[in-house]
Parts: structure tokens; sequence; C-alpha cells
């Protein structure tokens, strides 16, 4: 089950999104809403959510701002906009998917399938981060200096989740 938390100014995106996740996505569980960046942080913090659906322009902070806060993301991000223009700059922020308003459930459905891809790239490298730093060597017998890379992670270099912190 991916734990995930969707934030959104809009009651209506939140309330579209929990209603398209329930219905076609059964492997996510809804942990919470927050309707501003702030609350959205704060959220994360207490719950430590699999993925976040998360908007781009809201008032005070928008999603890239709320991202900047959070150095050490262990979680999956999708950005749900309004807005096309932001497409590229989301890709700079290791997000799993982005979708445009109104949401298509199959677009959806594949975003859920790389956030999932991403919580096991974590649980893999948080296994073998354990075991190298018990043996100082990896399960197939080398060292484990370098941790996991880019070339292990499933959909490329574009959308890699912060393979630096991991490293």
């Amino acid at each position: 089950m991916l734990r995930t938390i969707i934030i959104d100014d809009e009651h209506r995106g939140r309330s579209v999104l929990r209603l398209l996740l329930e219905k076609f996505c059964p492997d996510v569980t809804i942990e919470a809403e927050a309707a501003s960046v702030d609350e959205g942080r704060r959220l994360i913090d207490a719950i430590r959510p699999d993925l976040v659906l998360l908007d781009i322009e809201m008032p005070s902070k928008n999603g890239f701002q709320m991202l900047d806060e959070i150095p050490d993301r262990n979680f999956a991000v999708v950005f749900v906009s309004a807005h096309e223009r932001y497409a590229m700059k989301a890709v700079g922020y290791n997000a799993v998917g982005y979708l445009l308003k109104p949401v298509d459930i199959h677009e959806l459905q594949s975003a859920i399938v790389r956030a999932a891809a991403f919580k096991s790239v974590q649980a893999q490298a948080a296994t073998s981060q354990s075991g190298a730093s018990q043996t100082g060597t990896s399960q197939s017998g080398t060292s484990q200096a370098g941790g996991i890379t880019v070339a292990d992670y499933p959909f490329g270099e574009s959308t890699a989740p912060n393979i630096r912190k991991l490293q």
C-alpha cells in the first residue's frame, strides 16, 4: 500500500483526486489531505508518506517551495496542476508523475505504478545499505561503497529519486 497525502488548495481538486484514487487505485491509502503548503509540510513530517500528490500554484507558497524545504525527501511526488508550463521544472524535482487537471485516470494509474516502483527502490536501497553496513559488502560480495545508482532505478536518470543522497 502507498500511504498518500494530497496537497491542493482547491477543495474540489482534493475531492476529485480522492474519488479517483479510491475507485481506480486500490494500492493507495489516503492518509491525509491539506489545503496549503504549510499544512501539507506538517502532515508530511508527521505521517512520513510514500507518495505526495502535490498541486503547484497555491496561496503564500507553491509546491516547489515546499519541496525545497524538505532536503531529505523519502517519498515520491506526483505533481497535479492545471498548468503545463511547470512540467520541465517538475522533472528537476524528480517527480514520478506530472498530471494535468482534469486528471486522466490512465495517467494517474501510471503515476501510481511509478510511485510504487520508487517505494520499492527506496526499500531495496535501505536493505542494501543495512546489509552493507553490517558486513561491508553487497549481496553479490562486492564492496558497497557506491550504494544505489541511476542504473538501478527502473525509469532512468530523468526521474531517478535523489540518487546522490542515497550514495
